[in-house]
């Protein structure tokens, strides 16, 4: 059996299909029937009843089939300078390299090999789930979030934003304000 779940939330994003394998498919069907039931119902506070059982579905789910991530050995310094520096806008894949003692072209052929996708891409995601932090924390304005994400172009964060999260920032900060 399969059960496909579609979720489309301004609150969380993804950068790949999620996909769960569970080890108990019959405590996981319970939590759907719960969910079904409460529905159905429509008694105070169903919503949020159905949104918590999911969330523990999701939980379940993950706790089950989540893995431990090692990091290639070779590239290991350079991620972790990347984790830690992705917000500074002159961060450079060739320093990233420069931290493993590799040249750029190996170490961007075995980051992709490793996550998937290019260390310019990687640096982008990561800067692009800190600003959408920022929108939900609702301190700064949009200018002074693309500058503390590293951007220093608004257009460009702009640019980066509304590709990776499917909304241009004013409008997923407009909708985020809203709620």
């Amino acid at each position: 059996n399969l059960i496909v779940i579609q979720l489309n939330s301004l609150n969380y994003f993804f950068f790949y299909l999620e996909y769960f394998y569970p080890e108990n498919k019959d405590r996981i069907y319970e939590h759907f029937c719960k969910i079904l039931k409460s529905w159905k119902n429509k008694e105070i506070g169903y919503t949020h009843i159905c949104k918590g059982v999911l969330y523990e579905i999701f939980a379940l789910l993950y706790k089950e089939n989540h893995k431990e991530k090692s990091y290639d050995e070779r590239i290991k310094n350079s991620v972790i300078y990347i984790t830690e520096n992705y917000m500074k806008p002159d961060i450079s894949v060739k320093t990233a390299a420069e931290k493993s003692n590799i040249s750029e072209v190996y170490f961007r052929k075995l980051f992709k090999n490793q996550f998937g996708i290019s260390p310019k891409k990687h640096i982008i995601n990561l800067r692009i789930r800190y600003a959408v932090n920022l929108i939900e924390n609702g301190y700064y304005s949009l200018s002074e979030i693309a500058e503390k994400s590293g951007f220093c172009d608004y257009k460009y964060f702009s640019t980066e934003f509304h590709r990776v999260t499917g909304y241009p920032p004013s409008k997923y900060y407009y909708n985020y304000k809203k709620k």
